[in-house]
């Protein structure tokens, strides 16, 4: 193996693409090493939650974990930095029959850093159930941890009825991107 040691590495003519390597080819970044260009090397880790709770009907006007009483809609991420910040994204499915709609609140570590000011308003005149796939996402910046980190989520109806969040082919998940600082 060779080392090739240098402060600067320029394009011999004017400007355009320096290629570094060739297909097929891994480049490594040192661990403690960073990357200073924009957009580069930004997302270090994206987790996948891989369980969803069994369908369970929930008609609580409070806040309460979306679970099944085993299967709780969480996911952990250990972060390679105090500085980064975790991009979370959550699918939901539901099917609300007698229920106005739900809302959201995400924790981190039990500590809640996000909260839907409003239920998302479904209206249903109970005529038929309404099916539907929503999508939440939220940018947590107040992890200063490189610490297993778990993420949860926890759902609240109005309507006076209850909302059925889904399972089986149509989970809820949740994704969490570990974004580098």
């Amino acid at each position: 193996m060779s080392t090739l040691k240098v402060d600067e590495i320029l394009k011999r003519t004017g400007t355009g693409t320096i290629t570094i390597g060739q297909s097929g080819d891994t480049v490594t970044i040192p661990s403690g090493a960073s990357l200073s260009a924009a957009g580069l090397g930004k997302i270090n880790q994206i987790i996948d939650s891989g369980t969803s709770p069994n369908e369970v009907d929930i008609g609580s006007s409070s806040f309460t974990a979306l679970t099944d009483g085993s299967t709780p809609l969480k996911a952990s991420i250990t972060p390679s930095a105090t500085s980064s910040n975790v991009l979370m994204m959550v699918s939901i499915q539901t099917r609300i029959a007698n229920a106005k709609g739900y809302g959201v609140q995400f924790k981190r570590a039990g500590t809640q850093f996000f909260a839907s000011q409003t239920s998302y308003e479904i209206f249903n005149n109970n005529a038929q159930d309404i099916y539907g796939k929503d999508l939440w996402i939220a940018y947590d910046t107040g992890i200063s941890t490189t610490s297993a980190t778990e993420y949860t989520v926890f759902v609240k109806t109005d309507g006076g009825g209850n909302v059925r969040f889904q399972s089986g082919n149509e989970l809820s998940k949740i994704f969490l991107w570990e974004i580098l600082a």
